[in-house]
C-alpha cells in the first residue's frame, strides 16, 4: 500500500470558523457525522469529578454514568458508527471502555495492570492504548481487537512504550521510550518491529496521529510534524515555541497547539489548523458571533474540515469548554476569477453549478462573481438534483462587481454524495464565464463540482424568468459557488 495518495484537494482559502458550544469541560474527538466526544465537568449543573460525554443531535450525554463510573472518566475517541472509547477510575485499578450506540458498554484491563487508557479507536472496532504493569513499573502499549481479544503489544523495543492512535488499516503510532528520549513509532499490521519515524532534532518524539493515507502527525524538538512518504516534514513552530500536532484527517488538514506564553501560573495555549501549507492560529479564523471565545487547544479534525477543541470564555466564568468550530467553505476563493467577466448575452438567464459534498452539511447561502454590466436584481436558489427549489434568497447591498454574497434565512442540510444545483437569476445577462471549465472536475476541501461528461452536464443554465437550469454548454463555468458548512 502506497504511503501518499495523491494531493489533497485544493481549499478556496483559509474559511471562518463557526462556534458551537458543546459542554463545560474539553474536546477530545470528532468522526464525520460530527459527533463528538471529551470530558464533561459539572454535568447537569453538579460538582465532581470530570466524566466522559458523547455530544449528538446537539445534546452532550453523560458517559460516566453509563459506564458505571462513579469517579473521573475521559472519552478519547469516536468512530464512523458513533462508538466511543475511554477509560475511567474504578475501585481497584483504571479501565477502559468501549460504548455502543445502542447503549451497549463494554469495559476491560490489560491483566495485572494498575491502569489501562484506551487512547484511539478505528471503524473497525479496534482500540489501543497504554497500560501501566504493577509488576515491571513500565508503561506498555495494547490493541484490543473488535472481538474482545487483548493484545499485549508490550514495550516495542523500548523501556516504554504508548500506542496512541489506530487507523482504519489497523496501522498504529505512538512513541517508545528508548535512552535518549521518546521515539515516534509507526507499526503496520503484522509487522515484527515498529518503524522509527526519526525526529527533527533533540528533545523527543512522539507520534499523535495517523489517517487512512497513512500520514502521522506528531511532535519532534518542539515542532509540529508531518510523516509521509517517509520524509519527517517539519510543519514549523508559532514563534519558536511549543507547537504539537494532535489530528489529521483525509485531506491532510492538521490540527494541534502551540505554547502562546509560559509564567509563574504556568503555560497558556492556542489552537492552531494547517490548511494548504499553512499553520493558521484559529483564534484569527473565528466568525465575529465567536467574540470573546478563546481557542486554547485542538484535538481532531473530520472531513467535513470541522474541527473539536477547547476554548476559554471570562463572561461564562473561569472553567473550559469543549466547542466545534465548522468551516464556511466555498467551491472558489475570493481570489479566484473569471477568464471572461463579461459575456456579451443581454438576455434574462439562470446560471448554476451542480456540486455535491463528501460528507453531511448545511449550505448556508449563494455566491456569483458580478461583472460590471451584471446590473439589476439578482436571486440564489439552492436546487435538489430533480428540480425541487430548497431555498432562494435575493441578493442586498451589491458591490458593482467582483464576488457578491446571499445567505438563506434557514440553513439547508444537504446529504453526502447526493447532487445538487446553486444557481442565480440575472434579468439583464453579461454574465461572467469560463468556457470548459468543467472539463475536469473541481474540487474545494469536502466539496466537488462534478465534470461535465460524468454529470450529465455542468455548469447549467435556462433562459427566461427563472427556473431549474438544466441546459449545458461547452461544459462552462458561470462563477456560481456555493456556502458550506
Amino acid at each position: 500500500m502506497a504511503l501518499l495518495a495523491p494531493a489533497p484537494p485544493a481549499l478556496a482559502a483559509a474559511p471562518t470558523y463557526t462556534l458551537t458550544v458543546l459542554t463545560p469541560g474539553a474536546g477530545q474527538a470528532i468522526n464525520n457525522s460530527g459527533q463528538a466526544a471529551g470530558q464533561a465537568t459539572n454535568q447537569n449543573g453538579l460538582g465532581g469529578p470530570e466524566h466522559a460525554f458523547l455530544y449528538q443531535n446537539g445534546q452532550a450525554t453523560d458517559l460516566g454514568v453509563l459506564v458505571g463510573a462513579s469517579g473521573y472518566s475521559q472519552a478519547n475517541a469516536i468512530n464512523a458508527g458513533g462508538h466511543v472509547a475511554g477509560y475511567f477510575a474504578a475501585a481497584v485499578q483504571g479501565q477502559s471502555f468501549l460504548y455502543g450506540q445502542g447503549g451497549q458498554v463494554q469495559t476491560f484491563a490489560v491483566p495485572g495492570s494498575a491502569s489501562t487508557q484506551a487512547l484511539s479507536l478505528n471503524n473497525l472496532n479496534q482500540v489501543v492504548g497504554s497500560y501501566f504493569s504493577t509488576a515491571t513499573g513500565h508503561t506498555g502499549a495494547f490493541l484490543r481487537q473488535a472481538s474482545g481479544d487483548l493484545v499485549d503489544l508490550g514495550i516495542l523495543g523500548g523501556s516504554d512504550a504508548a500506542a496512541l492512535a489506530i487507523n482504519n488499516d489497523g496501522l498504529i503510532v505512538g512513541w517508545l521510550l528508548m535512552a535518549d528520549g521518546r521515539h515516534a513509532f509507526l507499526q503496520q499490521p503484522g509487522a515484527s518491529a515498529p518503524l522509527d519515524l526519526g525526529n527533527l532534532g533533540l528533545g523527543g518524539t512522539q507520534a499523535n496521529a495517523v489517517n487512512d493515507l497513512q500520514q502521522v502527525v506528531g511532535t519532534s524538538a518542539g515542532h509540529a510534524f508531518l510523516y509521509a512518504g517517509g520524509t519527517l516534514n517539519d510543519l514549523g513552530a508559532f514563534g519558536g515555541q511549543q507547537t504539537v500536532a494532535y489530528g489529521i484527517n483525509n485531506l491532510s488538514q492538521i490540527v494541534g497547539d502551540y505554547v502562546v506564553s509560559s509564567g509563574t501560573e504556568g503555560q497558556s495555549f492556542h489552537g492552531w489548523v494547517y490548511l494548504e501549507g499553512q499553520l493558521y492560529d484559529l483564534n484569527g479564523l473565528l466568525d465575529p458571533a465567536a467574540q470573546g471565545w478563546t481557542i486554547i487547544g485542538a484535538r481532531g479534525i473530520n472531513d467535513a474540515g470541522q474541527i473539536i477543541a477547547t476554548a476559554v470564555n471570562p463572561s461564562q466564568g473561569n472553567g473550559t469548554f469543549a466547542v466545534i468550530l465548522t468551516p464556511e467553505q466555498s467551491l472558489f476563493s475570493a481570489s479566484d476569477t473569471p477568464a471572461t467577466v463579461t459575456w456579451n448575452d443581454a438576455r434574462a438567464v439562470e446560471l448554476g453549478v451542480k456540486f455535491q459534498s463528501a460528507v453531511a452539511g448545511t449550505v448556508t447561502g449563494v455566491r456569483f462573481y458580478k461583472g460590471p454590466q451584471n446590473t439589476g436584481t439578482h436571486v440564489g436558489t439552492l436546487w435538489s438534483a430533480t428540480g425541487t427549489a430548497l431555498a432562494s434568497a435575493t441578493f442586498t447591498g451589491e458591490t458593482p462587481s467582483g464576488w457578491q454574497q446571499v445567505n438563506f434565512s434557514n440553513p439547508v442540510p444537504i446529504a453526502p454524495g447526493m447532487v445538487y444545483v446553486v444557481s442565480y437569476h440575472t434579468q439583464v445577462g453579461f454574465y461572467s464565464v469560463d468556457v470548459n471549465y468543467f472539463a475536469t472536475a473541481h474540487l474545494s476541501g469536502a466539496s466537488t463540482a462534478p465534470d461535465s461528461a460524468s454529470s450529465g452536464g455542468n455548469g447549467v443554465f435556462a433562459y427566461g424568468s427563472g427556473g431549474f437550469p438544466t441546459n449545458t454548454c461547452d461544459a462552462n463555468n458561470y462563477w456560481v459557488d456555493v456556502v458550506f458548512r
